[in-house]
């Protein structure tokens, strides 16, 4: 390999479930959910078997309509047995602490395979937030003037998702734009130094490193609320490996600096946020969020570019996007902490941060 070329083998540690989304929800004519496990179906092998059978008009009409039935309860009404379509599961899961009922279950991301793996996209989309932090919060004073280009964009207001849009851009650009591939465009994606990082796909996981799990909020006081979502993840305790390779002439962040860009987030992940709910316990150095449902702070800039002006900022984001009353983000203020919820699941009785792992450079 050549000499600027530095490749690293990286593990990270999951701590609480994580969720990589495929994009494609699994509906409950597509699963059974029994006391242990959730049975995914392969669809092609059932409608074979059921038309095998002499059933296929029945199911075709139980197919058809949206609102009919889930799976089991089709089978166990046509007289089919569980045991007789054994050899049509696709793959099966745990699941862990979930309310059972048949609703749509969100699939994690596959391989041609069919087994769950970490897109390097994922990995390294999540990098960049922690650097683009670490940079903020280490030398503050050097962005005034986009402090002052949010606070404009946030006081017009605007949809959610482009409220801050061009804000965000031209912050990127500024902190990571270092290769002046093309001067006259300083902001074209050319010049973005993180092309000198590439992040490998994660080896895959095996199905028994998976547990279906249930969305939770977990509010500042210790009180929880299950909701009407149900996630495959990568349970807690488990090893996710891959490789990075730095371009030393392109990058200007090594592994030593992308481990202190991780402490240093970590450090204000807690401070700002964690710390703020009952029974939570403090992140270690190297604690990373990782994939969906890791929340607002992880996925925004908007704390380490405001200081101690961000709760304010966030409060002030939610209300001129129209949040929703109901979601009560006006009183997060007066609480010291928004978003006022940190978004959990279950894992053998215990209560979980979403996304939370360890990172190690092996």
């Amino acid at each position: 390999m050549k000499e600027y070329l530095k490749k690293h083998n990286v593990t990270i540690h999951t701590i609480g479930p994580v969720f990589i989304g495929s994009g494609k929800e699994i509906s409950k004519k597509e699963y059974i959910l029994d006391n242990e496990k959730i049975h995914v179906i392969d669809q092609f092998k059932l409608y074979n078997y059921i038309k095998k059978i002499g059933k296929i008009k029945r199911f075709d009409d139980f197919l058809a309509k949206p609102r009919q039935s889930d799976l089991k309860s089709w089978l166990e009404d046509n007289n089919v047995s569980l045991d007789s379509i054994k050899d049509c599961y696709k793959y099966e899961i745990k699941h862990s602490d979930t309310a059972l009922s048949n609703i749509t279950v969100m699939e994690f991301m596959r391989d041609a395979y069919g087994l769950p793996y970490v897109p390097g996209s994922s990995i390294k989309g999540m990098l960049r937030n922690i650097i683009l932090a670490y940079e903020l919060l280490k030398a503050p004073n050097n962005y005034i003037d986009n402090r002052n280009d949010y606070s404009r964009a946030i006081k017009k207001g605007g949809k959610r998702n482009f409220l801050l849009k061009n804000q965000q851009a031209m912050l990127e650009a500024k902190i990571l734009n270092t290769l002046e591939r093309k001067e006259e465009r300083i902001g074209d994606a050319v010049n973005d130094c993180f092309a000198g990082i590439r992040v490998s796909d994660a080896i895959p996981q095996c199905n028994e490193d998976m547990v279906l799990c249930q969305r939770l909020e977990y509010h500042i006081d210790g009180t929880q609320k299950n909701l009407n979502v149900l996630r495959e993840c990568i349970k807690p305790g488990v090893d996710i490996n891959f490789s990075i390779t730095i371009d030393e002439q392109l990058c200007k962040y090594s592994a030593e600096d992308i481990e202190q860009a991780i402490t240093t987030f970590s450090n204000m992940y807690d401070d700002v946020f964690k710390l703020k709910f009952r029974n939570i316990p403090a992140s270690a150095d190297n604690t990373i969020y990782l994939g969906g449902g890791v929340g607002f702070i992880s996925k925004t800039d908007i704390y380490p570019l405001f200081g101690e002006d961000a709760l304010e900022k966030t409060v002030e984001i939610f209300d001129k996007t129209n949040v929703s009353r109901q979601h009560g983000h006006y009183k997060d203020k007066k609480l010291g902490v928004s978003p006022h919820i940190l978004k959990a699941a279950k894992y053998q009785g215990a209560i979980y941060h979403m996304g939370e792992c360890t990172w190690e450079f092996d």
